[in-house]
């Protein structure tokens, strides 16, 4: 009897086969791994303030308005400072003020406005020893000018004087046509002279203008 009952007992102590214990261990382990993923996606963002669009991997900047205006204006001013050293790197080049009291195609009209300028505001005209050739269809010097380079042809007012006379616009203003005439009231070195001329005879020609033109004055033969 006594050894029927202990191989009964035996018997009974069924031992857990040794693959249950393993999966038992690697379930642990994943559950662990789960509930250390979900504990890191419920914490709050690092930074509280951040905005939505940079959650969308956007990124935002704001550039104030007096930035891109500084900006535009460093950008033409670099470009007038290119401009000026151009012209200082030619002496024969003078930034001068041009008055424009009217433009036109016809010369007989422009003609008989600068003369009505004139006697306006008692200005003097003066032609430079030109005169417009209708075979020609433009204004040039004489044909027996002492100037035998240019005589029969047209040569420009280049230099600073406060008279009237009729000038092609192309000499002072690039991109003019070529038949375009205009009544110049005067060619100064200082803009102060030209804005009180211009003021003066608006009063006569509210058309007038005061344009900054780079003109030649070198020797041209």
């Amino acid at each position: 009897m006594g050894l029927m009952t202990k191989m009964t007992e035996n018997e009974n102590k069924i031992p857990l086969p040794l693959c249950s214990n393993k999966q038992t261990m690697k379930n642990s382990i994943v559950l662990i791994g789960l509930m250390f993923i979900l504990a890191c996606n419920d914490n709050p963002a690092t930074n509280p303030d951040q905005k939505l669009s940079d959650s969308t991997g956007m990124i935002s900047h704001s550039v104030p308005v007096d930035s891109l205006l500084s900006t535009e204006n460093t950008i033409e001013n670099n470009i007038e400072a290119d401009s000026m050293e151009a012209v200082d790197a030619n002496p024969d080049i003078e930034t001068l003020y041009v008055l424009i009291a009217d433009t036109g195609t016809t010369y007989a009209t422009m003609n008989t406005a600068m003369y009505s300028i004139a006697k306006q505001t008692q200005w003097q005209v003066d032609t430079l020893g030109r005169y417009y050739n209708t075979k020609k269809n433009k204004i040039v010097l004489r044909e027996d000018d002492s100037d035998e380079l240019y005589a029969g042809e047209y040569f420009p007012r280049r230099f600073p004087s406060t008279t009237l006379s009729l000038e092609y616009m192309d000499t002072y203003v690039p991109g003019s046509s070529e038949s375009m005439i205009g009544i110049v009231g005067g060619i100064f070195v200082n803009q102060a002279d030209g804005e009180k001329a211009l003021q003066t005879i608006k009063t006569f020609s509210p058309h007038a203008r005061l344009v900054k033109a780079d003109i030649y004055v070198g020797c041209i033969h």
